[in-house]
């Protein structure tokens, strides 16, 4: 089943991109690996944004409606180079 809160399902970046990841629900709580945000990533409206994708970054990004619980997940993939990237994507 698709994941309907929060999109994409995965990203794959590179060290350096800077990527959003977007969930429907404004007001969200964020996780990464059911822990906090690592420091730099922000919260702009519905999206979750890296400006600099770093090696730290790959994990698991969940968006929690306060409301409901309903949970989304997202997984960021890294690598370091776009040869690396072009090999992980699905």
């Amino acid at each position: 089943m698709r994941n309907q809160l929060i999109h994409p399902d995965y990203q794959v970046a590179i060290l350096g991109q800077s990527i959003f990841i977007n969930c429907s629900v404004k007001n969200s709580i964020w996780l990464k690996d059911s822990d906090e945000l690592p420091e730099g990533v922000s919260i702009i409206d519905r999206y979750l944004r890296i400006p600099r994708v770093a090696m730290e970054h790959y994990g698991v990004y969940t968006c929690i409606d306060p409301v409901s619980q309903e949970q989304g997940e997202s997984t960021l993939y890294v690598g370091g180079n776009k040869y690396l990237v072009s090999n992980l994507c699905f």
